[in-house]
């Protein structure tokens, strides 16, 4: 009869194994089958996991990896993949998932957007969050670079990726517009120098998150009104009708002639016609709001709104555009409506000397060499004033 190498006990039911006699109980407690494969192999030789015994062979084929968030062994069959490719048990994978309050898809950690008491995915995120209202722009003033009138702008876009990134971090509002393919940009009102710079932030913005305009964009600015008489508004209405074409040089054909922002619905009589405040209201309340000097603002906002220029977020051309307007704005608001004819009856050439007696030689300069860019050139002169 065999004897067993680990107890010498005499045995009829005995099990060899590598020439050593084994007899059953001695080769349960020594030997272990693998879960996987079924092969008995040596305790010592086998990975615990789960209250189940594992061969070296299944190990090394890829049935476990190390979970990389709190090392522990991860069986294959209860493997969780993190964004990045990691391995995780279930209780790492969990504790780093979260549920879009709104929708409740089921997030990582690291794509869920969250706000103050909020989890979003980022779809819902950019639906509930895409528009905003713009904040008020409080600041003390200075006015070296433009004058006290207040103003505000309105952006155009194409495309404005991660827009929602800075609707916590700045004054501006956001809406949505059905004739373009981005979304428009709504400043507060603003004023002063600091309003400039403020314009010149937010568009230093947009270009970090590379945002774009195309030739459907366009570029609005509004000027204050409220403290004007219903003759000074006559006498701007009459100025900006007498030099519509002098404009157009400054603004591509796209613009001049787009019916989104065309030549004044009005001639001069109706503008002459116009003797008190009852008449001005109703001069107003007959504009289409659809024309390059938007007067149908000025019932709902008491603002003047300037539609024409081009769609751009470069700060030069929206800070220039609205000084030459403001100073010209202040330029022909006490005059009457004879010396406006005197000071802009001529040619354009004769048109642009006035107004370079009026917006000052470094704005003319600028706005010379803009049409000579949309190929509407005008003559530089020697900054001479108009007699």
């Amino acid at each position: 009869m065999p004897i067993c190498s680990v107890c010498n006990h005499t045995v009829s039911n005995h099990i060899i194994r590598e020439d050593v006699v084994y007899c059953t109980n001695c080769f349960e407690a020594k030997f272990v089958a693998c879960n996987k494969c079924g092969v008995h192999v040596p305790k010592n030789q086998t990975v615990l996991y789960d209250g189940r015994y594992y061969c070296r062979s299944c190990c090394d084929r890829g049935i476990f990896e190390t979970c990389s968030g709190c090392g522990d062994l991860v069986y294959y069959d209860e493997l969780y993949s993190a964004p990045n490719g990691h391995a995780l048990c279930y209780h790492c994978f969990n504790g780093r998932r979260c549920h879009c309050t709104r929708c409740g898809v089921t997030l990582w950690d690291s794509e869920a957007i969250y706000t103050d008491d909020e989890i979003y995915c980022r779809r819902c995120y950019n639906r509930t969050r895409r528009t905003w209202d713009s904040k008020p722009f409080i600041c003390e003033l200075t006015f070296k670079n433009i004058g006290p009138r207040k103003y505000g702008v309105e952006l155009e876009t194409q495309s404005c990726p991660d827009h929602v990134t800075l609707r916590d971090n700045t004054v501006w509002g956001c809406k949505t517009d059905c004739s373009i393919e981005g979304l428009e940009f709504v400043s507060p009102i603003l004023q002063g120098d600091q309003g400039l710079a403020e314009i010149k932030t937010f568009c230093r913005r947009a270009r970090e998150l590379n945002w774009r305009v195309n030739r459907y964009c366009g570029y609005h600015v509004h000027f204050d009104m409220t403290n004007e008489t219903w003759q000074s508004l006559r006498s701007i209405a009459y100025a900006y009708y007498k030099t519509f074409q002098l404009w157009s040089k400054f603004v591509s054909d796209a613009r001049s002639n787009n019916p989104m922002c065309g030549k004044p619905d009005y001639n001069d009589s109706s503008i002459k016609q116009i003797a008190c405040n009852e008449d001005w209201d109703y001069f107003v309340g007959a504009r289409d709001r659809f024309e390059f000097v938007n007067w149908r603002a000025y019932l709902v906002h008491s603002t003047l709104e300037v539609r024409s220029h081009d769609a751009t977020l470069k700060v030069s051309a929206i800070c220039k555009w609205i000084k030459i307007h403001s100073r010209f704005i202040d330029g022909v608001k006490d005059l009457t409506l004879d010396e406006i004819d005197i000071l802009f009856n001529g040619d354009i050439e004769f048109q642009f000397r006035s107004l370079e007696m009026l917006i000052g030689s470094d704005l003319a300069d600028y706005y010379a060499e803009r049409a000579a860019h949309y190929s509407k050139p005008v003559r530089l002169t020697t900054h001479e004033c108009v007699v």
